[in-house]
């Protein structure tokens, strides 16, 4: 889904802050080129369109029926407002993984979780990046390729301030800290 950009001014005011997630929308753009879309058909319609506001996002309210969470894990306490996603969440206490992968045998805990491994056995790379040329089968990963072009880290340590381009890498850069002091 097409998420529309805030404008450069937000991005100076909010680029100041320093945090463990990302604070821009990171499927579209960075704060150095606020401009630079993945697909034309997007640079077209920003070049068409131009807004002031942020993104919004929706959270349900806590009287909504969704957010009531009446499901709850039995192992860990954690609850759910639907009991499907209980029940895919109970796997991780299980160890079940019953959607495996008929090329290679590795089986994952949800369906999407299977569909979106099966690319890595395909050579179709739809997602090619436009400044090196390097493609991708996710579109995702083309996203966070682009950050390393205009070298936007929006994960920082707070202990050093190195920057991130992906928060999986803060998180192992964190741990390498804590068994650093051990």
């Amino acid at each position: 889904a097409f998420q529309k950009p805030v404008t450069n001014r937000t991005i100076q005011q909010n680029f100041t802050n320093i945090s463990t997630t990302p604070i821009f929308p990171q499927s579209l753009w960075c704060p150095i080129h606020p401009a630079s879309f993945i697909h034309a058909s997007l640079r077209q319609q920003s070049s068409t369109t131009t807004t002031t506001t942020p993104p919004t996002t929706t959270t349900p309210t806590p009287t909504s029926k969704s957010s009531v969470k009446k499901y709850k894990c039995n192992v860990c306490d954690k609850a759910f407002s639907r009991s499907n996603t209980l029940l895919t969440h109970k796997r991780i206490h299980t160890g079940e993984k019953p959607f495996k992968c008929d090329s290679c045998g590795r089986a994952f805990r949800q369906p999407g979780n299977l569909t979106r491994h099966r690319l890595t056995h395909t050579t179709v790379k739809p997602y090619a990046c436009g400044q090196c040329g390097r493609a991708f089968n996710r579109a995702s990963n083309l996203h966070t390729h682009l950050r390393t072009h205009c070298h936007y880290r929006p994960f920082v340590c707070i202990q050093c301030g190195k920057g991130f381009n992906q928060k999986v890498d803060l998180k192992l850069h964190l741990f390498l800290h804590a068994n650093a002091t051990k």
